[in-house]
Order: C-alpha cells, then sequence, then structure tokens
C-alpha cells in the first residue's frame, strides 16, 4: 500500500509542536492541510484525544 493511503501519521518530540497553538490545533493540522471539513476535524481530534486520554488538555499549548 503506498504510504499516502496508509492513513497514518508520525508524532515528533514536542520540539516539532506549534507552541502557540492548543493541543488540539497541533492535533487538526494535517487535517486542515488535506482540507478535511471543519465538523470532521473536530470529531476526529476528540476521538484521538480520547484514545490518548489528552482530552482534559486540549485547550492548553504543549509547555503547559
Amino acid at each position: 500500500m503506498p504510504p499516502g493511503d496508509r492513513h497514518m501519521a508520525m508524532v515528533f518530540p514536542s520540539y516539532a509542536l506549534y507552541p502557540h497553538q492548543s493541543v488540539a490545533q497541533n492535533i487538526a493540522t494535517a487535517l486542515k492541510l488535506k482540507k478535511v471539513p471543519s465538523a470532521e476535524i473536530d470529531r476526529r481530534v476528540n476521538h484521538v484525544a480520547q484514545k490518548l486520554e489528552l482530552s482534559h488538555l486540549l485547550e492548553r499549548k504543549p509547555g503547559q
């Protein structure tokens, strides 16, 4: 399967995060670049946050 069809991403250490954006915004960045509709971005961000037990951190910035 070609890499573009794998629906996977790599998460780098914190230096690759946008420090001025919230956790939710950092998670959503790639989806926005792919022009995924806002409602779908919100759904996916919340789904991932729930799976990773990060829901309570979504509004924080990476360094907080």
